[in-house]
């Protein structure tokens, strides 16, 4: 179908199909990710679920789909979009992280967004293409790596696992930053403002990779120079993680801080990676912002703040009644109390 070319520049796979799962288009994502299933053929039947599958609602709304394509388990994100399904499969549902902590299936939001993206994508002049696939692999192996670095952890929030600031940012610096830099795009790191307390403050390693991984992916394809900066800052309760990259637009100039729906309208095909990031970082109440600055270089800073989760290191643990710090504190001080007596 020649009025859907645009999505050929999109590197997340995409299926346009009828309320039947015949799938009408799909885009050069697509073909990458498997030869089949092709156009004119049924979609549902790769579906965990088949013919059962049910189609979103015309009002609005996500529905989660699991899928097996060459024998890989998958989870697409169906929603309406005028009269066709959109199936699409970002590389971040290969690890159903948006299970762990957001609601997707209803989530008017994700969908409405995702929608929007599509429209603008159709009115886009971007020349955004990502020729040899370069961030496309970098994203893939970004997100497997950390697949592996967290294992386990993702189904289930109260078996979370938990890193120092330090652990994350130091594997990142060490495992991903280094990869990255062989490619032709550059990531530092600047972890001084955690130096002092990162060793001793927690949070949820999943979510947080995840986050702070998309982010720096977002960056790096908006970015002039195929160059950005990582920093970390101790902020008391939270830690405020900062990704700067040069983004040339003159419109930016004069002000502090821009929406993200800025980018949905310039960069649509780079921002729809991103988009599903966004919403989880919103659902996590991280405060996901954008500022910046009249420098020439690294003028711009997606900025998100993530509040310390110390008080989960005395979760439960298997059967075991979970501690809060405050019954640990008692039960050392009756047990000091006891010795002197």
């Amino acid at each position: 179908m020649e009025h859907f070319e645009q999505f050929d520049k999109i590197n997340v796979p995409l299926y346009i199909c009828t309320d039947k799962w015949i799938i009408l288009y799909r885009n050069k994502a697509c073909r990458k990710l498997s030869s089949s299933p092709r156009v004119n053929s049924n979609l549902c039947r790769y579906f965990l679920e088949k013919e059962n599958t049910p189609v979103p609602a015309e009002d609005g709304g996500c529905l989660l789909v699991g899928s097996f394509i060459k024998d890989v388990y998958k989870t697409a994100l169906c929603f309406r979009y005028k009269e066709y399904v959109i199936v699409a499969y970002p590389s971040l549902f290969d690890f159903d992280i948006m299970m762990c902590e957001v609601d997707v299936e209803g989530n008017r939001a994700i969908a409405d967004s995702f929608r929007e993206v599509i429209d603008l994508t159709f009115l886009s002049k971007s020349n955004f293409e990502d020729k040899y696939s370069t961030l496309e692999k970098i994203r893939k192996y970004v997100f497997n790596i950390i697949d592996n670095y967290v294992a386990l952890s993702m189904f289930d929030t109260d078996k979370r696992v938990l890193g120092t600031f330090s652990q994350i940012y130091g594997f990142f610096e060490s495992q991903i930053g280094k990869t990255v830099n062989k490619t032709g795009y550059r990531v530092n790191f600047d972890l001084t403002g955690i130096e002092e307390f990162g060793k001793n403050i927690y949070v949820d390693t999943t979510c947080f990779s995840m986050v702070l991984s998309s982010v720096m992916m977002f960056c790096l394809s908006l970015s002039a120079d195929k160059r950005c900066i990582v920093r970390a800052e101790h902020l008391g309760m939270s830690v405020r993680n900062s990704i700067s990259f040069t983004y040339k637009d003159t419109l930016i100039t004069g002000r502090d801080k821009i929406d993200f729906s800025y980018f949905m309208a310039l960069n649509p095909m780079e921002y729809i990676n991103f988009l599903p990031i966004e919403q989880m970082s919103r659902a996590l109440g991280w405060g996901i912002s954008c500022l910046v600055s009249d420098e020439k270089e690294f003028n711009c800073s997606i900025v998100f703040d993530t509040a310390i989760d110390n008080k989960s290191v005395f979760r439960k643990g298997g059967k075991k009644k979970a501690q809060t710090p405050e019954d640990v504190m008692s039960a050392i001080f009756k047990n000091t109390l006891r010795l002197l007596a």
